[in-house]
């Protein structure tokens, strides 16, 4: 997607090397494989596994659990990067087509969102050659920490208002068609273009953020929404 060449050095190559290490002596000694890249696979097989399951339930592809866990176990940057926004892509068409079967997708927000997020897409994936390495890192970690304290607080906000059960986003709005007024729509497609070029430069969807926006912005089902956004 247009990162910067990375190499394999610092403290990801240590962690990979430790990785290989463990590897080779625990697992070798008693009979099974010990490449440790058969056993990286496996374990991104199994993560990939797990995220993808719960992010069809959440109608969002997670990138940001998968794109750390590729970084941590010493996959350069740039590789990091396609690599997350295409199993992202994979694994989100195939939770779209389950919501689309019951019915949970909206071509509104496919139209309004969905075009100037590919748009902002494919210019981030090819601007990302211009920028630093360690600022799309950077820029990536502060995405992951920001979204994760995101939903811990409007969580926590959920349990103290006895509405533990309902949905994180756009509680009261079930059974909402939207609002599709032409300031709300122009806000909208602002805000897909603008994730899409920042997805693209770090290499990430990010579903959890284009979900929260469709919700406060379009005034829509929750569950439209999150099929619309797969």
């Amino acid at each position: 997607m247009g990162f910067p060449k990375a190499h394999n050095h610092g403290k990801r190559g240590y962690m990979e090397q430790t990785f290989s290490d463990f590897i080779t002596l625990t697992l070798g000694d008693i009979g099974l494989p010990s490449d440790h890249l058969v056993w990286k696979a496996l374990l991104l097989t199994i993560i990939s596994l797990l995220v993808g399951i719960l992010g069809g339930f959440v109608g969002l592809a997670l990138g940001t659990i998968r794109l750390p866990a590729l970084l941590l176990l010493g996959t350069p940057a740039a590789i990091a990067g396609g690599t997350n926004i295409m199993v992202s892509s994979l694994s989100s068409l195939s939770g779209a087509i389950k919501h689309w079967r019951g019915g949970r997708v909206d071509m509104r927000i496919v139209m309004v969102m969905g075009i100037p997020a590919f748009a902002g897409a494919f210019a981030g994936g090819f601007l990302s050659g211009a920028i630093h390495e360690g600022i799309l890192l950077f820029l990536a970690g502060l995405l992951v920490l920001w979204q994760g304290v995101e939903f811990i607080i409007i969580y926590q906000n959920r349990v103290k208002s006895g509405q533990s059960a309902s949905p994180l986003f756009g509680a009261g709005l079930e059974g909402s068609s939207g609002i599709f007024s032409p300031r709300r729509v122009s806000a909208e497609a602002g805000i897909g273009l603008g994730v899409g070029l920042l997805g693209g430069a770090v290499g990430l969807i990010l579903g959890s953020i284009r979900l929260p926006a469709l919700v406060r912005v379009l005034k829509i089902d929750p569950r439209i929404a999150a099929g619309s956004n797969l």
